[in-house]
């Protein structure tokens, strides 16, 4: 009997191994291609041509390679997937760092207790892989914030002065051969319903006289978008009172009702 091809070969056992369908690809109607040692088999005659191919030595060569190659194969994916797990052991432990840190920063809590946390955290999970990854001490949470997250929260301060009055506190470095002006904020936080107090900016200046520091907080204040002529309510520095004039001089001092 003539046998053409049909996709039920896929689903034939073969008495030899498996199924036909682990190593037949269909070719033509009267033909099939071995996946394994790419050789023709021809159908035409009857299903005894695929079984009697399977015993051939070509065959069983090529289904030997293969073997190997996937026990190598195997091997790498063990090994991709146990890096996988310790990657994600460490990214998680990262995450944990990151809510850390927008914690602390968010209640203001102290640099100094990380160390203390660290070890905390290790006491308390001392079966968790993330506790055990979790490192924090006093310079890298400071670092962190200041070089990591720092940016992020200027931006979000940035954005809320941008729309609310705000007063400023300014204070210069007394370091020798160090000029540089401290800028901190209050205004009314929307989110937490009370008057706050944040780091705006620390910004290099040159000379300390009054025009110079107009000069920098006029430039500061701008580069950021901020109106601080229509939204500084008060300046509190120990600064003469003529410097607190040259500020407000160009500012509608507004009142809040």
């Amino acid at each position: 009997m003539v046998l053409h091809y049909s996709d039920d070969l896929l689903k034939t056992p073969d008495p030899n191994e498996g199924k036909f369908g682990d190593w037949i690809v269909k070719k033509d109607t009267f033909n099939v291609t071995c996946r394994l040692c790419k050789s023709n088999v021809c159908i035409k005659e009857g299903e005894k041509a695929l079984p009697k191919h399977s015993l051939s030595a070509k065959h069983h060569k090529a289904k030997g390679a293969k073997a190997g190659t996937g026990n190598i194969f195997q091997a790498f994916a063990q090994q991709d997937a146990k890096q996988r797990e310790q990657k994600s052991c460490e990214e998680k432990a990262r995450d944990a760092e990151l809510i850390y840190l927008h914690h602390i920063e968010a209640h203001g809590i102290p640099p100094h207790v990380a160390s203390c946390t660290t070890l905390l955290f290790k006491q308390m999970f001392p079966d968790s892989k993330i506790a055990e990854k979790f490192t924090f001490s006093d310079s890298k949470q400071g670092y962190e914030i200041t070089h990591g997250l720092g940016q992020h929260y200027n931006t979000r301060l940035v954005n809320r002065l941008q729309q609310e009055y705000f007063s400023i506190n300014i204070d210069e470095s007394t370091v020798l051969k160090t000029n540089q002006l401290a800028i901190t904020v209050r205004y009314f936080h929307r989110g937490v319903k009370r008057v706050v107090t944040e780091h705006y900016k620390t910004v290099e200046i040159g000379k300390k006289d009054a025009d110079s520091l107009v000069s920098v907080l006029h430039e500061t204040f701008t580069a950021d978008g901020i109106d601080y002529k229509s939204q500084l309510l008060h300046i509190e520095t120990d600064k003469p009172p003529t410097f607190k004039s040259r500020i407000f001089e160009s500012c509608l001092l507004q009142t809040l009702q």
